[in-house]
């Protein structure tokens, strides 16, 4: 196959994979197969990085929310219905962080 047609086909996977047309693993291992195995392994690397920036990021948020629910529930005298308000809160944002992770998780296996 000439380089002007593997160039198409590259263009072509790198494509469906910033638009998520189809899983990342696959569009991975097309470029190892059209790149004989060159540029994939480099670009798989620098997207690993970002992930673990962002879950590290989430966690922290996380940990935080945590930490400041302890405080203001436990070391704090609020009455008992802002208490529970508060607590709901808490306890909603990690169900919506939980759940649009899940979902995040399913378009991607």
């Amino acid at each position: 196959m000439d380089d002007k047609r593997k160039q198409i086909i590259v263009n072509e996977i790198k494509m469906w994979k910033e638009t998520k047309m189809i899983p990342q693993e696959y569009c991975d291992f097309l470029l190892a197969i059209y790149t004989e195995g060159n540029e994939a392994n480099t670009r798989k690397q620098n997207g690993a990085g970002k992930s673990v920036k962002k879950q590290a990021a989430v966690s922290v948020f996380i940990l935080a929310l945590i930490a400041i629910a302890v405080f203001v529930i436990y070391f704090t005298e609020l009455h008992f219905i802002l208490q529970t308000m508060i607590l709901t809160a808490f306890v909603g944002c990690l169900l919506f962080l939980g759940i649009h992770y899940a979902n995040k998780l399913n378009f991607r296996t």
